[in-house]
């Protein structure tokens, strides 16, 4: 393309025209579209005392986004009508915007199950005094009109003096419903995020340094090129629990789809990490028959053998693995299906247990007419050769050794203990890891590829969950699958029923990596081991402890950099 010293000789018109096609053509397109955003900061509270520091926090996030290109909206200490006019005139640009992102500091609370923003001038000295503050479905409402994200940021949980008076006025069988904090929010608007600085009815600090804990964390993390939107408020959070002792945490509502989305934009050739779509206890028993299931009425079982097998298979060649050496003997193939093994170290201790699966040919992915479907899991046949699989995710206990043999330092656990636990790792640990145990056995271990994890997970069973359609209760450990430890924490391995295949935990627990690389469209990446520290995303299946029950399906995954590691995240190995 010739350079714009060189078009001289162009109308004046012209060369305007394509000044300006030029500059559209050097925009990064993800984020050619219009970003707005509304922040505002109450603090000068006319019925109640002066906040210190929500309009600092206010001005910093203001400045922060004008960096990162928002159109920004910014206004501090207004009264019910300031508040209802910006927020129109915020909606108003929203409608054409590709991401409306709110960002508010100051009082907040709640009652009856709804909240509510608080501007300067209220007062709550009776019930019907509510109608003085901004009921916050209004502002989600303003954020969801635009095209691809709707983000509502609240540090606004800070113990508040109204609701002290509201409940004062009603009496004691109606104060009950003058709640705590901000109330839990049971419904977003399709592709809205909302952020609490803490979880439901609770409090979050104001801060006694220049800003609010929620604020401090969130400026640290916003600017950060390349982290996706979810995984940026998964940062916030760590960020948060250190900063208060574990003491505020917080917290998100909402889900968005499977593409990631960018507040910073990521580095060119840097690798970029992606959390999750906002987006499955103890009862052990011995090991499941290795067979195909019959599977609950109206799902479709797996064929476990090519003899009716769908048209044009995609046949699998298993993953190279290039093996440390010295071995300590020579590699044995994986044999007899059902077999429930273990190795030997070199040590003479005894690795994890892994279950042989039978060769077959499955439905990979899910139809469309699946509940919580994503658009990235194209259903298509595949076989699978006959290979082995952790019949446990593995667990610190296994981890830990390895870290001690060779001088790794031990990831934390969160604070649930290591007997039993999943350990939480990033993909890079779990290779190495890999890597050790095949050395020090002389077998060929790795993670499972994509197609593998899929196939042994479903177990036989051509439907959104291994037992069938629905989520059932206390099957698995994810946010609503109705056991002890949901939305809480892991559960020892085991502690729930078996698959078909002998494997536990396939559903929740944590997110098990894959060695595959993501591929949206299923274009064969999922067939092989094409991950690594310098490429990638990786792909990681199965949900995790937190995640809502469409996250647990046997088709449910997600992706981000492999270096990457949070508390959702673990695994399990794979043996050729």
């Amino acid at each position: 393309m010739r350079s714009l010293q060189s078009i001289g000789h162009l109308g004046k018109v012209h060369k305007q025209i394509l000044i300006l096609l030029l500059s559209l053509l050097a925009a990064p397109p993800a984020f050619a579209a219009g970003r707005v955003a509304l922040v505002i900061g109450n603090g000068d509270y006319k019925n109640a005392p002066e906040l210190k520091n929500p309009v600092k926090d206010a001005r910093a996030v203001a400045a922060a986004l004008e960096r990162l290109g928002f159109t920004v909206l910014k206004k501090f200490d207004l009264n019910r009508l300031e508040m209802e006019d910006i927020l129109g005139q915020f909606g108003d640009r929203a409608r054409a915007a590709e991401v409306a992102l709110v960002f508010y500091a100051g009082h907040g609370m709640q009652m009856d199950g709804h909240n509510y923003l608080v501007p300067v001038d209220a007062r709550l000295d009776q019930e019907r005094d509510l109608r003085r503050l901004i009921l916050l479905d209004d502002v989600l409402k303003e954020a969801s009109q635009a095209s691809r994200l709707g983000l509502v940021i609240l540090d606004s949980c800070r113990d508040n003096p109204f609701t002290q008076t509201l409940a004062q006025s009603m009496g004691s069988s109606r104060s009950v419903a003058v709640g705590r904090g901000l109330a839990r929010i049971e419904r977003t608007p399709s592709d809205v995020l909302v952020a609490f600085a803490t979880r439901d009815n609770a409090v979050a600090a104001d801060g006694v340094g220049e800003h609010s804990p929620f604020t401090t964390a969130l400026l640290k993390h916003l600017e950060t090129p390349g982290l996706e939107v979810r995984l940026l408020f998964g940062q916030v959070r760590d960020t948060v629990l250190a900063m208060t002792n574990h003491v505020q945490e917080p917290y998100i509502y909402g889900s968005l789809g499977g593409t990631p989305i960018y507040l910073a934009p990521p580095a060119v050739n840097a690798p970029v990490a992606i959390a999750p779509p906002a987006g499955a206890s103890p009862v052990t028993r011995p090991r499941e028959p290795p067979v195909v299931a019959t599977p609950p009425a109206g799902a479709s079982p797996v064929l476990p053998s090519p003899a009716t097998q769908p048209q044009k298979p995609v046949a699998t060649a298993s993953p190279t693995v290039t093996l440390p050496s010295p071995f300590t003997r020579p590699p044995e193939p994986v044999s007899q299906p059902g077999r429930v093994f273990r190795d030997t170290l070199s040590d003479g201790s005894q690795g994890p247990e892994m279950v042989t699966i039978p060769a077959g040919t499955f439905l990979m992915g899910s139809p469309e007419s699946e509940a919580g479907r994503s658009h990235d899991e194209r259903q298509h046949p595949v076989s699978i050769k006959s290979f082995a699989i952790g019949r446990y995710e593995v667990t610190f206990e296994d981890y830990d050794r390895f870290a001690e043999a060779t001088g790794r330092e031990k990831p934390a656990d969160e604070g649930w203990g290591r007997d039993r636990q999943p350990v939480i790792v990033s993909w890079s640990d779990a290779d190495a890891y890999a890597k050790w145990l095949s050395q020090q056995t002389g077998q060929r271990y790795r993670l499972p590829t994509e197609a593998e994890w899929e196939y042994a997970a479903r177990a036989g069973i051509q439907a959104p969950y291994w037992w069938g359609v629905a989520i059932g209760s206390n099957r698995a450990n994810c946010n609503g699958c109705g056991s002890r430890w949901d939305n809480k924490q892991t559960a020892p391995v085991g502690s729930f029923s078996a698959n078909p295949f002998g494997l536990y935990d396939t559903a929740g627990n944590v997110w098990e990596w894959t060695c595959s690389e993501y591929d949206k469209d299923y274009g064969g990446k999922e067939l092989s081991c094409t991950c690594s520290e310098t490429g990638g995303p990786c792909v990681l299946r199965g949900g995790s402890w937190d995640s809502v029950p469409q996250g647990v399906r046997g088709a449910a995954r997600i992706w981000t950099d492999p270096r990457a590691g949070v508390h959702t995240w673990g695994f399990r190995l794979a043996r050729a």
